[in-house]
């Protein structure tokens, strides 16, 4: 982590290096202290810019986000870092981002301006003293980028959703700092109670109207609901315009976006019970949009999201692992050291993990890795084998029993072709972490290449899967 917050800091002026990072840090879930370490180098290099911390400065060029934007179908720009900081904390840390700008210290703040605040008000130059959070008020001094914007938006609307009460403190700070640099004292005293609050009220109602949009089933309501959202965003920043800022306006103008942005997040709309059901029964579910979710969809996400998590998600002890003693007590084995049918399939039911999953993860074992085919098939919720150490120490036993390696090893597949039967006869989907069919990287003989040919003989076929390979009839 400093060794990332010094690269930021110290070397990289003029290149277009900066945002780079931002945009990799916005695509990775970090640990809190890193994203505070990241957000603090590209404080500090803003002010060692000479800046100061009240003023982004672009100081590289624009990059270009190698991802499509699942909204608009493009390729966004970036050259603020702190957008990858509020896109990884809103897609992954939002509890992050509260503790940085609601957790901190405080401070007043005195404003004043000589234009009119509301129409055919006299100019005033009065000041007043509002207390906010330290942090949010420096966000609020930094020239934020379009980019940079959007997920500062959506990491609020994904924060509200874990901690609804935390975020009603920073939305009452933000129209504090908002209206700090509307209102001078004496004359906001002479203001009616709309127009005081008339700001704050239309923005927290169509804040709370964006996030009823997703929470809320059906497409009639969701549609409905984000008209209306978005018709009171317009209308806030009509005000804005009257009042002579435009600025504020063609921000709140931006806001329209939120509900869209934080909706592609969660599918627009969260599943109901119903369509749970429906899509545990292998049925298809069309979302608000359109979108129609399939069982298969939402296991090609899981596992690919499985598989592409980093080094510091390795789950050591995974859980419901068959013990050695559950193992001993179904292992039959005759005087020849064979293992009976009965004791295969017993011993496969208690190996079998996630036994409801539609899919199945198979690959190889790589011990102490996140690779490994029972990592991913643990968090990404599917069905896999896993013997544990029994295997090792059945193996030990047979071999005790006067068989050789090979033959131990032939007697240990029938249980993983009860488990495979098993699957098969429930018409699930295999996903491989490797190429069964690359004997470069699976050994013939070897427990994954026996897999894929006894699926290949049940009828299934290979497909490649992006970086991976799926099974299916």
């Amino acid at each position: 982590e400093a060794a990332w917050a010094s690269t930021v800091q110290n070397s990289l002026f003029g290149t277009a290096d900066v945002p780079m990072l931002g945009l990799v840090v916005g695509r990775g879930q970090w640990p809190s202290s890193f994203l505070t370490n990241f957000a603090d180098a590209i404080n500090q290099m803003e002010s060692d810019a000479g800046t100061g911390s009240a003023g982004w400065r672009p100081i590289a060029g624009d990059v270009l986000d190698p991802d499509i934007d699942f909204q608009s179908g493009s390729h966004l720009v970036s050259n603020d870092p702190m957008g990858g900081v509020f896109r990884s904390a809103a897609l992954y840390d939002p509890q992050w981002f509260l503790d940085r700008y609601t957790g901190g210290g405080r401070m007043s703040i005195e404003t004043g301006y000589p234009d009119p605040p509301m129409p055919g008000m006299a100019p005033v130059t009065v000041g007043y003293m509002v207390d906010v959070d330290e942090a949010l008020y420096g966000l609020f001094l930094r020239d934020l980028d379009a980019g940079s914007l959007v997920w500062f938006q959506q990491v609020i609307g994904m924060a509200a959703l874990s901690d609804p009460m935390r975020v009603e403190g920073l939305l009452a700070d933000i129209g504090n700092i908002v209206g700090s640099i509307k209102y001078a004292a004496a004359q906001w005293e002479k203001l009616s109670w709309w127009e005081k609050y008339h700001h704050q009220v239309l923005g927290l109602g169509a804040f709370v109207l964006g996030i009823a949009a997703i929470a809320v089933p059906g497409p009639g309501w969701t549609a409905g609901l984000l008209v209306l959202s978005n018709a009171t965003v317009l209308a806030d920043a009509g005000y804005y315009w009257a009042e002579g800022h435009q600025v504020a306006a063609g921000l709140e103008i931006a806001l329209v976006a939120v509900p869209f942005m934080i909706g592609g997040i969660v599918k627009w709309v969260r599943l109901s019970a119903s369509e749970f059901r429906a899509l545990r029964l292998g049925e298809s579910v069309v979302l608000a949009d359109g979108v129609r979710l399939t069982p298969q969809a939402v296991a090609d996400t899981r596992f690919v999201t499985a598989a592409m998590r980093p080094r510091g998600y390795f789950v050591p002890e995974l859980r419901g692992v068959p013990t050695w003693a559950d193992v001993q007590i179904a292992a039959s084995i005759d005087a020849g050291g064979n293992l009976s049918a009965s004791s295969a399939e017993a011993i496969g039911r208690l190996a079998t993990m996630n036994p409801e999953s539609p899919y199945v993860v198979l690959g190889t074992f790589a011990d102490d890795s996140v690779k490994s085919y029972e990592q991913i098939g643990f968090l990404s919720s599917a069905t896999y084998y896993d013997v544990g150490e029994a295997y090792d120490l059945l193996k030990a036993r047979l071999i005790a029993r006067g068989l050789t390696e090979e033959q131990a090893s032939a007697q240990l597949w029938k249980i993983n072709e009860a488990f495979l039967q098993e699957q098969v006869t429930q018409g699930k989907t295999f996903y491989f972490t490797v190429n069964p069919t690359d004997t470069s990287i699976v050994k013939v003989g070897s427990g994954t290449y026996n897999e894929w040919a006894y699926l290949e003989a049940n009828g299934y076929q290979l497909e490649s899967f992006g970086s991976y390979w799926k099974a299916v009839k």
